[in-house]
This record gives structure tokens, C-alpha cells and sequence, in this order.
């Protein structure tokens, strides 16, 4: 899931340490653009901030917190040319939490703070894929094994693999399908070429989505 949209902050600065008094400073404004993606027990925000913003700020901290909670919890945000990053942790699954932006601008003594956005996180696991090992080598093909469980319960819809001469190109590589329906599955991957090394890795569609293996290797025999 992925939030965007541009919001104008205006710098807000507090009148002491200890209650925090919001002021507008010289009708300052500070433009930049929230992307949030999330997965089922974490989530990534990157703001990218226009370039007078970038000149005049010295750090960017994000608080969050469940909706209706008054938990919050604070994380300082890497904060490198115009973009400002993190990747959350240990969140509850299917839960909409607020985020609140804290800068500190680079003439100011405190935080300015931003309006408050919101992200749900995802509902549900993805299936639980492995990429288990090649056997049967030859100089032209390779069986492949793998196998999948589904951590929700729902049909897994395809399963197979990729494999191809390169980890990470597309090019020249082969996807190869393997039925439905949990358990260990294998496949064979034909017209291979003799002594080459070759990367494959697993994956497995549910109605939550698609989840990979991890990539191996074999190499197939000389002729």
C-alpha cells in the first residue's frame, strides 16, 4: 500500500522545553512529498523535500503511534540531501497508525512539527516459500525442488520457479510452472546449456500475493 501527497508544512516552534506552544514563524513553509509502503509488520516512509526546504534543515524525527492510542513511540529518520528515510519495525498487523514529521531546521532550538498522515498496515502473511535444491543434473536440464506452506489458510493459486544464467537479469531466463496447492513441489528446467552455472530460485501466488524463495545455483554437466 502506498501513500502519496504533497503536503505544506508550516514551522512551528515551541516556547519551552516542557509544553510545547505552536507558533508560526515568519509564514515559513516547508513543501515535500510522503511515500509510505507497507507490508504486514513494518513500514518504509521516505519524504523528499524540495531544495530550500533541504538547505535549511538540520534533522528529521517521525513519531507514531496506533489510532487511539496514546502510545507514541519516536524514531530519528535518516536524512541525507533532499530525502529523509526509515523503515519501521515490530508493528501490528491489519492496525492504521498516525505519523507525525518533527524537523529542526537548522535556525530554530526546537522541533517544528508536521500535520498528522495515517498507513494501515497489511492484514495478512504471505505464503511461506523455499527454495530447497537442484538434483537429477545433466548437461541440458535440472530438476528443482521447492516448497510452500500458506500461513493464512488460503489456496495457493500457482507455484514454480525462475531460473536463468543471470541473479539478476530477465533476460534469457525461464519461468516454470508447478501447479497449485501447498507442500513440496518440483519441476523440471530444460534446454540448458552444457557446463554453465545457472540461478533459480521458488515462488508461490496466494490471494495475499506473491512470495519468493531464496536463489541457488547449480551447474549442469559438460557434454
Amino acid at each position: 500500500m502506498k501513500i502519496k501527497n504533497t503536503i505544506i508544512l508550516i514551522l512551528l516552534v515551541c516556547l519551552t522545553t516542557a509544553c510545547k506552544k505552536d507558533l508560526q514563524i515568519e509564514h515559513h513553509d516547508v513543501v515535500f512529498t510522503e511515500e509510505i509502503s507497507t507490508k504486514q509488520t513494518s513500514a518504509n516512509i521516505t519524504l523528499l523535500f524540495d531544495i530550500h526546504a533541504a538547505e535549511i534543515i538540520n534533522a528529521v524525527d517521525v513519531y507514531y503511534w496506533i489510532e487511539g492510542q496514546n502510545n507514541v513511540k519516536k524514531e530519528s529518520m535518516s536524512f541525507l540531501g533532499q530525502t529523509a528515510s526509515i523503515n519501521l519495525q515490530s508493528l501490528s498487523p491489519d492496525v492504521t497508525y498516525c505519523v507525525q514529521y518533527a524537523i529542526m531546521p537548522t535556525y530554530l532550538q526546537c522541533e517544528a512539527n508536521s500535520h498528522i498522515s495515517k498507513f494501515t498496515t497489511i492484514n495478512h502473511a504471505l505464503p511461506n516459500v523455499q527454495t530447497l535444491y537442484a538434483t537429477d543434473i545433466t548437461p541440458i536440464s535440472a530438476s528443482l525442488v521447492g516448497s510452500v506452506t500458506d500461513n493464512d489458510a488460503y489456496q495457493i493459486t500457482e507455484r514454480g520457479f525462475y531460473c536463468g544464467l543471470s541473479i539478476n537479469s530477465e533476460i534469457g531466463r525461464q519461468q516454470i510452472l508447478c501447479g497449485s496447492g501447498e507442500g513440496n513441489f518440483i519441476a523440471t528446467a530444460n534446454n540448458l546449456r552444457a557446463g554453465a552455472i545457472y540461478y533459480f530460485y521458488s515462488y508461490a501466488i496466494s490471494r495475499n500475493g506473491i512470495a519468493y524463495g531464496d536463489t541457488l545455483t547449480f551447474k549442469t554437466l559438460d557434454k
